[in-house]
């Protein structure tokens, strides 16, 4: 493995951009206060002594530094299959008590109250404004209520969302799923990436959840690995009770390999844009709400079918490849509204390129 990062990275290390080092997770080979991020994607499995591996982390952390241990909880569907590999799997709740032991809190992107008062905008716009979120309505909602746009310039959100895409970032567009409890709705899998025009994919999707999103009312479902293969073909099925605007679904797709993504009102998860994700209905009392910022993308990111209307959330846009628009001040200005139709009316057009019905 060594060998092969090596070799990948060629140009990053002789251009001074990347050092690389192989050590031991447990004795860093790093002065203390040396990093202002870490990420650890999938290893936390092979840490033969977590709570070292930890501790020394947190010791080369600069005060102000963030740790991002990215993991697939252990699950009834997924534990042989980890342990026939050798793996040492986790729950979620124990890798969050392995981290408040070693000194770190999880960042939750919202609190509490940011999170209810986000359900308190939707009723209100659903109370005041009747039909404002049916249909294309559940679009670009951060264009009309300063509340919503206020989530997608949160600085821990960009923060999570640079680490990835870098440090050009642009808001390419906002979606409303709700799931209320008296009704059927679902969202079959798919994969973000197939009908939306956006290439390269150096974008990522954020799902903040604003009520608690767990497997009985309904969460998100992630086909772990399936970004790393081709889109799949999606037949279109236009169900009334599909979230999506083509019902567009890949068919036959293992559900003992999927994984919930169990959130916590003001959490948040990033999914990439070619990974096979769906929902199931809401068999609460309560309603699911997730706001999604579908999605962050950086500049050098095209529309090959149409036209997007973006905000710029950081850095610079040196390609220019899209219309850029302001923040808005006040909920529902008319100014805002008729900014909104425009953008929905091309992210129309782009939904349904290529097919007969609507």
């Amino acid at each position: 493995m060594s060998t092969i990062v090596q070799r990948r990275n060629t140009n990053h290390r002789t251009g001074g951009r990347v050092d690389i080092a192989r050590a031991d997770w447990s004795r860093l080979p790093f002065l203390e206060d040396s990093f202002d991020r870490v990420i650890a994607s999938n290893i936390i499995y092979f840490w033969e002594k977590p709570h070292e591996s930890l501790s020394e982390i947190h010791r080369v952390l600069k005060a102000s530094g963030k740790l991002t241990i990215i993991f697939q909880p252990i699950s009834p569907t997924n534990q042989a299959k980890y342990l026939s590999y050798g793996y040492v799997t986790y729950s979620q709740e124990t890798v969050i008590q392995l981290l408040n032991d070693n000194g770190f809190r999880i960042i939750d992107v919202l609190s509490k109250e940011e999170a209810f008062e986000i359900r308190n905008e939707i009723e209100n716009i659903e109370k005041n404004w009747p039909d404002e979120l049916e249909g294309l309505g559940r679009n670009y909602i951060h264009l009309i209520s300063p509340i919503f746009d206020k989530i997608c310039h949160n600085k821990k959100i960009l923060d999570a969302v640079e680490s990835i895409i870098g440090k050009n970032i642009l808001v390419c567009g906002t979606t409303l799923f709700i799931k209320n409890p008296e009704q059927k709705g679902f969202v079959s899998f798919h994969q973000d990436a197939k009908y939306i025009g956006l290439e390269p994919y150096n974008w990522v999707t954020a799902w903040v959840a604003v009520t608690d999103s767990n497997e009985e009312n309904g969460c998100k479902r992630m086909w772990p690995g399936s970004h790393k293969e081709k889109i799949k073909h999606h037949n279109q099925k236009f169900d009334e009770n599909n979230l999506l605007t083509r019902g567009q679904t890949v068919e036959n797709v293992p559900l003992n390999e999927t994984e919930p993504v169990i959130l916590l009102a003001g959490q948040m998860s990033l999914h990439h844009p070619t990974v096979v994700h769906g929902s199931g209905i809401n068999k609460s009392n309560d309603r699911r709400i997730g706001f999604v910022v579908q999605s962050y993308i950086g500049t050098d990111v095209d529309q090959v079918i149409g036209k997007m209307y973006v905000q710029q959330a950081r850095g610079n846009d040196e390609f220019k490849y899209h219309k850029h628009v302001g923040r808005p001040i006040e909920l529902m200005n008319q100014k805002d509204i008729q900014i909104r139709k425009k953008a929905n009316d091309e992210l129309s057009k782009i939904f349904y390129t290529g097919s007969t019905q609507k």
